[in-house]
């Protein structure tokens, strides 16, 4: 724990263990134990980068998780009280775009793009025993994706297809994560509409835009 009451990640390991437990540092740099859990993160995930290092991933080391921030929250809470299609969410979220939270906390502007302010924790909601959830403000944009796809009434294999189609192959297991978790805390809510219809829209609107993309580059 820092002094101004924030945390530092260390490290972590990738098991079904979600708790984000406080170590301290001896005068030798090593790590022990110090005390109980903080709370939990939304995916064991959370603060690992799958895609970093030629795909053998890594922690996000040095990032700073900050009890009081609340802006995911509140970018959460926006994405979930508005009527998005996927695929707009998706165009809206590209790198340094309004809905790309990690780099622009949810303002039209780039912040930073550093990995520690990428990857900054901080809380999302409680557990049913009042755990707070935190997360890493990475994790809250591919969450807010999984979010839009259930409220859209899309099942998770359809999104999970649209997705991985608008990127132009297989997203990284900590994308796939964070977005399944916004998908399956909403799609038990959601209302029932049409999932055929949105997935077809959506596909056609992405396939469209990548074409566009595509055409674009020559």
């Amino acid at each position: 724990m820092n002094d101004d009451g924030t945390y530092r990640v260390i490290g972590g390991e990738l098991n079904k263990d979600r708790n984000i437990y406080v170590y301290s540092q001896d005068e030798n740099g090593d790590f022990t134990i110090r005390g109980g859990s903080i709370g939990i993160t939304s995916s064991t995930t959370s603060f690992y980068n799958s895609d970093a290092n030629d795909g053998k991933g890594c922690w996000a080391i040095n990032s700073v998780i900050d009890p009081n921030d609340n802006s995911g929250r509140d970018f959460l809470n926006n994405v979930i009280s508005k009527d998005i299609t996927l695929d707009d969410y998706m165009d809206k979220a590209r790198n340094s775009h309004p809905y790309d939270f990690k780099v622009t906390n949810g303002s039209p502007n780039v912040v930073s793009e550093s990995p520690q302010y990428v990857y900054r924790g901080m809380g999302i909601g409680k557990t049913t025993f009042g755990q707070t959830i935190y997360t890493s403000a990475r994790d809250i944009g591919n969450i807010a994706a999984g979010v839009v796809a259930a409220k859209n009434g899309i099942p998770w294999q359809a999104a999970r297809m649209a997705f991985d189609a608008y990127q132009g192959g297989i997203e990284g297991i900590s994308t796939q994560n964070a977005e399944y978790y916004g998908w399956s805390q909403t799609y038990a809510r959601s209302n029932g509409i049409s999932e055929s219809g949105h997935l077809k829209s959506t596909l056609n609107s992405i396939i469209n835009k990548v074409g566009t993309i595509i055409r674009n580059l020559w």
